[in-house]
């Protein structure tokens, strides 16, 4: 073929695919792929095997030299946990930790955004052997298509859902959003379908179950795959949906798990009457996103940074006494955020308390859960009429680390074994419940040695009676008796609580408290810091660690290099998670680099090695402890 003959069949492919990609073609893409009108044609489609084109026409279109890419590592059992990153030139556009597919499946990412066709154009810092395809529609699976028409998941305007339930005139409107697919999932979208709810269950509810179908594996629908913010499109979904049934906001209630109760948090911003059910929700998106499989992906996205966090949200939704049910365990402190721990004197906030790892929250949740959607489907409150729980005797035996608490329940009958059992109580207008875990003798729980309390969070003379969530619409519930001590010692009192603190800031000019909770069963660390932004072109931060009689009173002074921030801070009784603390200041000057001055001499060493091992923070660090000493 002369390379006149090749130019043409080139321009002719350009062509053809510019014909089959235009504004029409989608147009009818897509009415053939959702309207249920053109279910036979779509059928004989899919029989001829033109199915995936479809889709891929259906598809969201890009901006103008914008596709989509899907890369597929070939020998990925070599580089098993190795990072690795996707270049287009010398920009990052992608990046993840490899980790095993589904058994007989290749290892791929899909739908990474990107602004060039040429898969000359990519390479990989790893020498992995690949493959990249580009194009103008979006990559899929066949379990993710299977996925998408087993659970009724089609476009609804510019959103993605499922709907069931009463579609005709329901009472009540149940929103679920979804949370993170397994790692290299080959369903990389899924709803938070919760097939435990029946239709019986339904009889008087819509249920809507978003899709996060943006990006390789969502985007906490801040955006979809063009960049435009989704908050006001999903806003308008929602509450077309109340205007078309005649409902109010108080009529809907929105729940998630982990990524899908971030996406809650946000999506309820103008819908104060909404009612929350949140399960480990992530309060500072990039501070969550520091980690290998996210850092080169979304972590990396200005979007990100920009958008309102749910933190901030949380705070304003506190103040404005919204009714929300936040399921949490102290080991989460990646998603906390020293918000959630510290939360109190409340109204509308109940604080469900587990222990476990972020990923088992909400599968032991599940009971307690249930019950509040099923009773809120059927128009009511899961505790408005709780059925007997007779609790026998209260102890408490005092540990180092935090006080155990077990109960005695005097009939169990109508107890379900898989119950949720938790000691509840008050934390001024606040709801606070602890669960209790079960030791084999179904009238004994017990707080495990990671649920143990601690006076100054949740103190025992706050605790008021026992509840169970069974899954129905109905609680069971118990006074509480005077708590006793397994020594006869007097129970344990309350200690002062810790004020939650306001959100760590690079602009604090008078000294501000701030406190961190860093796992289950450990103190707070409390300090005071006074801060300053300084060079917005600089790419590090400073902090600089003193005893607490020499924090400045007023802004910190300029260091001799520049930084973008300065942080001085000093602990109120003891350092125990400087390593955190010095991530968030770099998270807040919104930097990767940080120098870290020790002016401290009651630092203990083990401090300093764990800050020395922050992932994806380069630590310069200046120790002036010894030089004091002298």
């Amino acid at each position: 073929m002369t390379l006149r003959a090749a130019a043409l069949r080139t321009r002719a492919r350009a062509a053809a695919r510019d014909a089959l990609y235009s504004p029409p073609s989608r147009k009818l893409a897509r009415v053939l792929a959702h309207d249920p009108r053109t279910h036979r044609v779509r059928a004989a489609l899919e029989q001829r095997g033109h199915g995936e084109v479809l889709r891929r026409l259906a598809s969201e279109t890009l901006p103008r030299h914008t596709f989509y890419l899907r890369l597929r590592i070939r020998n990925w059992k070599k580089f098993d946990g190795r990072e690795f990153r996707l270049l287009q030139g010398g920009r990052v556009v992608y990046g993840n930790q490899i980790s095993a597919p589904p058994e007989g499946q290749p290892l791929e990412y899909r739908n990474i955004i990107v602004t060039s066709d040429d898969p000359s154009d990519f390479t990989l810092d790893l020498p992995v052997k690949h493959t990249i395809h580009v194009g103008r529609g979006a990559f899929s699976t066949e379990e993710q298509d299977s996925y998408d028409e087993r659970y009724h998941v089609e476009q609804h305007g510019d959103v993605r859902y499922s709907v069931r339930g009463n579609t005709a005139n329901p009472s009540r409107i149940l929103v679920t959003f979804p949370g993170f697919p397994p790692a290299n999932s080959r369903v990389s979208y899924a709803v938070s379908y919760l097939k435990a709810l029946t239709d019986e269950d339904l009889e008087d509810a819509l249920m809507v179950c978003f899709q996060d179908r943006y990006g390789v594996a969502g985007t906490y629908m801040l955006f979809d795959n063009a960049g435009r913010p989704l908050h006001d499109r999903v806003t308008t979904a929602l509450t077309d949906l109340l205007s078309r049934y005649e409902l109010a906001q108080e009529d809907m209630l929105f729940f998630g798990a982990s990524k899908g109760a971030s996406i809650a948090a946000m999506t309820a911003r103008d819908l104060p009457g909404v009612r929350q059910v949140l399960v480990v929700p992530q309060m500072n998106l990039p501070y969550y996103f520091a980690k290998p499989v996210l850092r080169h992906g979304l972590y990396r996205d200005q979007r990100v940074w920009d958008a309102e966090q749910p933190s901030v949200l949380l705070r304003r939704y506190l103040a404005e006494g919204r009714r929300i049910d936040w399921f949490y365990t102290d080991s989460d402190q990646d998603s906390n955020y020293s918000l959630i721990e510290y939360a109190r004197d409340v109204p509308g906030l109940t604080k469900h308390r587990l222990n476990g790892a972020h990923a088992t929250v909400a599968k032991k949740s599940l009971p307690t859960v249930l019950s509040i959607l099923r009773a809120f489907a059927a128009g009511g409150d899961e505790d408005a009429a709780p059925r007997p729980l007779p609790c026998g005797e209260l102890v408490a035996t005092v540990h180092e680390d935090g006080v155990e608490m077990s109960v005695r329940l005097e009939d169990v009958t109508d107890l379900k074994e898989a119950a949720n059992v938790y000691l509840e109580g008050t934390l001024g207008d606040t709801r606070f419940r602890q669960l209790l875990t079960a030791d084999g003798d179904p009238s004994r729980r017990a707080t495990a040695p990671k649920q143990r309390l601690d006076p100054v969070l949740h103190p025992v003379d706050a605790l008021t009676r026992v509840i169970a969530f069974d899954g129905t619409t109905r609680t069971l519930s118990g006074e509480l008796p005077a708590v006793v001590t397994d020594d006869g010692a007097p129970a344990p009192s309350a200690a002062a609580p810790i004020p939650l603190p306001g959100e760590l800031s690079a602009a604090a000019d008078e000294p501000r408290d701030y406190a961190v909770l860093g796992a289950s069963n450990r103190p707070s660390t409390r300090v005071r810091y006074v801060s300053a932004g300084l060079d917005p072109s600089a790419d590090s931060a400073e902090l600089v660690v003193v005893p607490a009689a020499e924090l400045p009173e007023a802004r910190p002074a300029e260091p001799p290099t520049a930084v973008r921030a300065r942080f001085v801070m000093a602990a109120q009784d003891g350092w125990r998670d400087l390593a955190l603390l010095a991530r968030r200041v770099a998270l807040v000057a919104r930097v990767d680099a940080i120098r870290v001055v020790i002016e401290d001499p009651d630092l203990p060493d083990h401090q300093l090695r764990a800050l020395q091992k922050l992932y994806g923070i380069d630590v310069d660090l200046t120790d002036h402890r010894r030089r004091d000493a002298d």
